[in-house]
């Protein structure tokens, strides 16, 4: 377990989030975090062997003080970093993995708020916007609420095609994109209120989960009722949403307001549920490998999934899970921090697991301890599997 000495802002609403993810070649761990002991925020990447000894650290930028990484991919010896302030900054960085120098920057909407890479380096984008813009021969007009785009790019890091999604008349929330390898991909969100068609399919109002070939149509739909959503993996026959519920019906289970990981086999039939617990989260991430799927959420008093549970756990506890493709869960950690901790984004190699947050006060994982951290300091655990 790594500890990165970063201030949280002391203006930010909440502990601002750190990204991770996993280069499958070489084992490689590359982290993203913000650090702001003021009124800016500098994004800084870092690049970690799979022993946690340091590669590189490279500062990406330096932006208004709520900026913070919200999504992070590697693939093809390129690092994909998605950075926001939730209210007009908003980046798509991309460096060389090899030494974190930057190749690209793209100012995409309002909000970036996830992205996916192919082996081969071509990128999906999915965000808000509400002012205009344009990528390439595709215009966003401008609208009076927030909706959704939708960008692919190719390896070259040049426009294949866009779309936007949502119906004019509302609000829609942040969505979420998983990319499977046949290069079809899986968009989710909680919406305003109002539904909207798409090549003959009917989007719901109160959210959906949505499939689309690789050329962008749509492929199905399923109504959700959500609150807002975290994260997509494709894991094997499966797609797995990790969501918050807003009272109503997901994947054919009735939920109150409760966390979950939802399934639904590739052709849209609901497949699995298993809800975290009665509280709605608004971190953590999902990470892939094959069969298996990993879970990264913070902690509430006492914690279940699925049908695991840890007695005791504190609200400054954070935990990692372990579940099959299918929805079954198989094991359930804690991430024990003596003042507060939060687990925000989980990546997976064939060998091990990583877990990068944020924590105060000593942070102790099954075998390994971090001492004292000052206020939001940035961790990165790997876990053998």
């Amino acid at each position: 377990m790594v500890g990165i000495d970063a201030e949280d802002s002391p203006f930010a609403d909440g502990q601002r989030n750190v990204s991770v993810a996993v280069e499958e070649a070489t084992n490689r761990v590359f982290v993203a975090y913000s650090d702001a002991a003021s009124f800016n925020s500098t994004i800084t990447t870092v690049a970690f062997e799979a022993d946690g000894s340091e590669i590189w650290r490279r500062e990406i930028g330096t932006y208004s003080r709520d900026t913070e990484p919200v999504a992070m991919d590697v693939a093809a010896g390129r690092v994909a970093l998605a950075i926001t302030d939730g209210v007009g900054v908003s980046w798509t960085v991309l460096v060389r993995a090899a030494d974190g120098e930057v190749t690209n920057r793209l100012a995409l909407g309002r909000a970036t708020t996830d992205l996916a890479m192919d082996d081969e380096g071509g990128l999906i984008v999915v965000g808000e916007y509400r002012g205009g813009f344009s990528v390439g021969e595709t215009t966003f007009p401008s609208v009076t609420w927030e909706n959704i785009y939708v960008l692919r790019f190719d390896a070259a890091v040049e426009p294949v095609f866009g779309f936007s999604l949502g119906n004019p008349g509302v609000s829609d929330k942040e969505p979420a994109v998983g990319l499977a390898e046949d290069g079809s991909f899986y968009v989710a969100a909680a919406t305003g209120g109002l539904p909207f068609t798409r090549d003959g399919q009917t989007f719901p109002g109160q959210g959906w989960l949505a499939a689309f070939d690789p050329e962008g149509t749509t492929r199905w739909v399923d109504g959700a009722s959500l609150d807002g959503v975290q994260d997509i993996v494709v894991a094997s026959t499966r797609v797995l949403l990790l969501a918050a519920a807003d009272r109503g019906s997901v994947a054919g289970f009735d939920l109150s307001n409760e966390t979950f990981v939802a399934g639904w086999t590739l052709s849209g039939d609901p497949s699995s549920m298993s809800t975290l617990n009665r509280f709605p989260v608004d971190e953590g991430g999902l990470a892939a490998n094959g069969l298996r799927v990993y879970l990264s959420a913070p902690g509430r008093i006492g914690f279940t999934f699925g049908g695991l549970s840890i007695d005791g756990v504190a609200s400054t506890d954070s935990m990692v899970a372990s579940m099959l493709a299918t929805g079954a869960p198989s094991w359930l950690m804690r991430l024990n921090a003596s003042r507060d901790s939060e687990a925000h984004d989980v990546a997976a190699s064939a060998d091990f697991v990583v877990v990068a947050g944020r924590y105060t006060g000593r942070l102790d994982v099954p075998g390994i301890s971090l001492p004292a951290g000052t206020a939001g300091s940035v961790f990165v655990a790997r876990i053998d599997i």
